[in-house]
């Protein structure tokens, strides 16, 4: 069993193929602004910060399906702040549940031990 699971472990870690290279010609970094400068890389879309009058627009859902989605979530929120606050069971809130029971001199010497020993 430990070598099928060796042999899967090994499978899986030779099938994956993890590399970093931004610029693997050796060159600039593809990521630098002097980089894209130099080979005409219009990336104004990407750094517009959008302020103008209009930029508070932005937040809301620009397709039908993002309207949909938002719509179900406010609805679920809705429907989760409308149900009924549930107060604890007595099990929950450390309380017994089985009412007062009465205590025989096992319970007295318990209870007379714990005082002497916490008892300020």
């Amino acid at each position: 069993m430990r070598q099928l699971l060796l042999l899967a472990a090994v499978g899986v870690a030779s099938a994956l193929e993890a590399k970093w290279t931004p610029a693997s010609d050796g060159g600039p970094a593809r990521f630098s602004k002097r980089y894209r400068d130099a080979a005409g890389i219009d990336d104004s879309r990407w750094t517009n910060d959008g302020a103008g009058d209009d930029a508070w627009l932005s937040i809301f859902p620009t397709t039908p399906m993002g309207w949909a989605l938002a719509l179900v979530g406010a609805v679920l929120i809705f429907v989760m702040l409308g149900q009924p606050q549930m107060r604890p069971q007595a099990w929950q809130a450390g309380q017994r549940a089985g009412g007062e029971r009465e205590e025989g001199p096992a319970g007295e010497a318990a209870r007379a031990a714990f005082l002497k020993k916490y008892a300020q």
